[in-house]
């Protein structure tokens, strides 16, 4: 029996399921009222290339059979399985993930913080800490409230289209933003997904950038910053000046991260873009202790 082995789902990077040890379950993706199981029968290329004609999805938590069968499995090869659900803020996984693991004496769910390349980071830890024969509960914890104080994603979302008609956006706030030609800045961290405020003008957002992270990320500097990541959508609309965003953060804000710091290049997860659509843009920065 090894030793033991991570489950996340699917609102993590696509990247995570290329770790050793590390399976991912996927979440539902919901087209009128077909269910598809994100990242098996459904990816986010045909999601977005579907909004962009026109289709609205919604999502939901994982299916609980899988997930009983996928626990079932893994108990019986690993003497331990570490579970990481999707934030309670946004979804009711963390629920779906704990009743499946009634039952199951060697699997434990981990409430966290996270999303998308935060995840792949948290998971690149969880390995060292297993390397260095330092992983158990305690210092999981630790490792989760580190990211919860010292990880802070800024999420501009320009076309409130899908966010409208998903229901995460009251209407007429969105056709009033439409009108006026309002860009909602947003975040997502501890707090679930925030609007911080809003702006007409691209020229704001390294602004709203930096007072954003000084708020959220426990005794900010810019020296501080050991991981950066820019997440955006190769099936965007030019249109939203998606480009003309990733140059005013490279150029104001990103160039202030310590030379040698890698800024990783990803997207959103399916079951996110569900809910944003194709045109988005999101700038994440962890920093040390």
């Amino acid at each position: 029996m090894k030793d033991c082995c991570f489950i996340f789902d699917s609102a993590a990077d696509k990247n995570v399921k290329n770790y050793p040890d590390t399976h991912i379950i996927p979440l539902t993706v919901i087209e009128n009222t077909k269910p598809y199981r994100d990242g098996i029968e459904i990816n986010v290329d045909t999601i977005e290339k579907k909004q962009n004609q026109g289709v609205n999805f919604t999502t939901s938590s994982s299916n609980l059979n899988d997930v009983a069968q996928l626990y079932q499995k893994l108990s019986r090869e690993y003497k331990t399985v570490y579970v990481f659900p999707m934030p309670a803020k946004l979804s009711g996984q963390v629920n779906v993930l704990t009743l499946a693991a009634d039952g199951f004496d060697n699997v434990k769910v981990f409430p966290q913080y996270m999303l998308t390349i935060m995840c792949e980071w948290f998971l690149q830890d969880l390995i060292s800490l297993k390397k260095n024969s330092k992983l158990n509960d305690n210092s999981i914890n630790n490792l989760i409230n580190h990211y919860r104080d010292h990880c802070g994603a800024a999420l501009i979302v320009p076309d409130l289209t899908h966010l409208v008609n998903g229901g995460r956006i009251n209407k007429t706030k969105g056709l009033i933003a439409k009108l006026l030609h309002i860009i909602p800045f947003n975040s997502f961290d501890r707090e679930g997904v925030t609007n911080r405020a809003n702006t007409k003008k691209i020229s704001e957002f390294p602004k709203l950038c930096d007072e954003y992270f000084r708020k959220i990320i426990t005794n900010f500097d810019y020296k501080n910053i050991e991981r950066s990541g820019i997440l955006m959508s190769k099936n965007y609309s030019d249109k939203f000046k998606i480009n003309d965003i990733d140059k005013v953060i490279l150029d104001n804000v990103a160039s202030k991260i310590p030379k040698g710091i890698k800024i990783q290049r990803s997207i959103l997860s399916s079951v996110i873009v569900a809910h944003t659509g194709p045109n988005y843009y999101a700038f994440i920065l962890l920093t040390k202790k």
